[in-house]
């Protein structure tokens, strides 16, 4: 203990670490272990109780099961606010936890251990597939003022890029043609396509002085329809009594098409088209009927 006038005196008591005691802590001073300038022995005396506390609380494990969004954020999950759900052990309720994700700071309160931290719809729209893969750190402090250990979470990765028809094959003299996806993707249920989840229609490209005609035609789904979830093959039928100028094309739009991701197809695609101009009068096949009537 030191002391400047030989009347205060102080000292400190250093606790171990990561430890807690009960509130029944007190310091005592034995009488005749001091005394004042004259000799005169002092009384036995003792502090009031107090709490001695160093033990640190705990942040549990973030998995990518804690994310709203799961291991990948897609281009549909940053339209809007995301959470992080976080537990913690030995968090007293009120006290603040922090999450820093690509270097801002996100926080809510500890309440029962537990807390969920809102990630605004701006912040994930900052993420980029070019910094791939993202991890996330969380922070907090007891109500003493003892420091978790840093906790940082698994890894996500962030993949906003919509799949899109690459390009289609013409209809050939067989009347197949193929459209093929720029990665494999899947219907809403994470099950292969069907010729359900494409729309289709005619673009004569005719000119005006062409004759009043309404061409019909039926495109159904050769077999087998696709091997890998990327290609997928078709097969056209002229209707009996039809017959074709040249310039007609076949115009595909996905529909529920999503990728691994969860992504989703646009309607809007510009390698979707597939020409006419090889086709025979002969195959036959059913599914989807397509017309146009076009007056000119």
């Amino acid at each position: 203990m030191t002391t400047t006038d030989n009347k205060e005196w102080t000292g400190e008591l250093e606790a171990k670490n990561n430890e807690e005691y009960s509130n029944n802590n007190i310091l005592q001073l034995q009488s005749g272990t001091y005394s004042d300038l004259a000799n005169n022995p002092g009384p036995a005396a003792q502090t009031l109780p107090f709490i001695v506390d160093t033990q640190k609380p705990i942040i549990n494990a973030i998995e990518t099961s804690a994310f709203s969004w799961g291991a990948v954020l897609n281009s549909i999950e940053d339209n809007s606010s995301g959470t992080v759900s976080v537990t913690t052990s030995g968090v007293e309720n009120g006290q603040i936890l922090t999450i820093t994700l690509n270097g801002q700071e996100y926080t809510n309160t500890v309440n029962n251990n537990q807390t969920v931290v809102t990630i605004p719809a701006a912040g994930l729209q900052g993420l980029t597939e070019s910094n791939n893969p993202y991890t996330m750190t969380a922070d907090v402090a007891d109500l003493v003022g003892n420091s978790a250990d840093q906790v940082t979470s698994s890894s996500f990765t962030v993949d906003t890029t919509l799949p899109t028809i690459s390009s289609t094959t013409d209809f050939t003299n067989q009347n197949l043609c193929t459209v093929t996806f720029s990665e494999e993707v899947l219907d809403a249920n994470g099950n292969s396509l069907t010729i359900a989840n494409f729309t289709t229609a005619i673009d004569t490209g005719y000119a005006p002085t062409a004759p009043n005609y309404t061409p019909t035609f039926t495109v159904a789904a050769q077999n087998p329809f696709t091997s890998d979830n990327k290609t997928f093959n078709f097969i056209i039928t002229i209707t009996n009594g039809s017959y074709i100028f040249g310039s007609e094309e076949i115009v595909f739009t996905p529909s529920g098409v999503y990728d691994e991701a969860g992504n989703e197809a646009s309607s809007t695609q510009t390698n979707n088209r597939s020409a006419l101009t090889n086709i025979t009068t002969s195959a036959t096949a059913s599914d989807v009927t397509i017309a146009s009537n076009n007056n000119f």
